[in-house]
């Protein structure tokens, strides 16, 4: 399960790379691609909250510490809930001091015999999962509610390993740029095999970088997104606590 994890949580962070992440907000989000079903069903939990801290524009903090120290996390949390007996997720937010529901978009996962996820549809978008000797090896959006002969996706994501099962690159297509947009990433595991950090390229130039932390249970609990500042300088671009119920 270690081995399979990159290709699901790297394309839940993509979206605080691309240029157009503000435009493309509704597809490109780590409550839209994260597979979190498979691992919080695993950890025996229904729900994740993620608190988001996002410094301003011209801040330049260089430390998780510093942003937690100085930047006032955002007044909305966004909540996953998942129902395992129906394989649908609701994702929502809660502002502070409330319980109702903003947003809710559910998406409803379908999975194959040795239960791995092979489609999600919600919010209009139609997700299809592909795998080989039990490796995702990409995946693909659609618009709609489902796939047709001559459906072309929206967005691919595609997955390369090492031989011994690690995800060792990943590449981003985007369809619904003009011209085109492509990205690369690169990954780095812990001696637990755990993925920690993914670098990003774009034309063969470094954009920044994400580093990951995990509980006991292997879940995720804080994801740090850097970009580059200048030549030898980077900047925390946004930094997210998780936590479980």
């Amino acid at each position: 399960m270690i081995k399979k994890i990159f290709s699901f949580i790297l394309s839940g962070i993509l979206c605080v790379f691309l240029t157009g992440c503000a435009k493309h907000s509704a597809a490109y989000s780590a409550e839209y691609y994260y597979l979190y079903p498979q691992f919080m069903k695993a950890a025996a939990v229904t729900k994740r909250i993620a608190t988001v801290y996002i410094p301003d524009a011209a801040d330049t903090y260089t430390t998780v510490e510093d942003v937690v120290k100085k930047v006032k996390p955002a007044s909305s949390r966004t909540v996953t809930e998942c129902d395992f007996s129906t394989g649908a997720c609701s994702v929502y937010s809660l502002n502070d001091g409330s319980d109702e529901k903003i947003g809710a978009v559910t998406y409803t996962y379908n999975y194959n015999e040795k239960k791995m996820a092979i489609s999600r549809s919600g919010n209009n978008v139609f997700t299809e999962y592909l795998y080989t000797d039990g490796k995702m090896v990409s995946l693909a959006d659609y618009e709609g509610t489902g796939k047709t002969a001559d459906s072309v996706p929206l967005r691919t994501i595609v997955f390369d390993y090492d031989n011994s099962g690690h995800g060792t690159h990943s590449k981003l297509t985007d369809n619904t740029t003009d011209p085109v947009s492509t990205y690369d990433y690169t990954m780095e595991y812990d001696g637990a095999g755990r993925l920690t950090r993914i670098n990003t390229m774009m034309a063969g130039v470094f954009k920044g970088h994400t580093i990951l932390t995990y509980n006991e249970k292997g879940l995720i609990v804080s994801s740090a997104v850097y970009s580059i500042v200048s030549e030898n300088q980077e900047k925390v671009l946004t930094y997210t606590e998780y936590t479980y119920e």
